[in-house]
């Protein structure tokens, strides 16, 4: 049975998987850190690591206590409403 997820499905696109993608290419995603102030930071970790897990770590290691603690909400949020999402196709 193929998956038939709705359009606003967290990652923008149910066929891309990938977490960078999910986490810092979507769309929406994007608009969520947009929103929270986080984009700037997050955009700079970008340029200086390709790699996913890289930039997250950056990420924890540069920011301020209370930045962290909504970087981390973020993640978790954006990977739990896939999981609720895929749970639901």
């Amino acid at each position: 049975m193929r998956c038939r997820c709705p359009l606003n499905y967290v990652s923008c696109n149910p066929n891309y998987q990938d977490i960078a993608y999910m986490f810092f290419e979507c769309l929406l995603a994007v608009n969520v850190w947009r929103d929270s102030g986080l984009w700037s930071e997050i955009e700079h970790a970008l340029v200086e690591f390709d790699a996913t897990k890289a930039t997250i770590l950056l990420l924890l290691q540069r920011l301020s206590h209370i930045k962290v603690y909504h970087t981390s909400t973020i993640l978790w949020s954006l990977e739990a409403q896939k999981s609720r999402t895929m749970e639901r196709c």
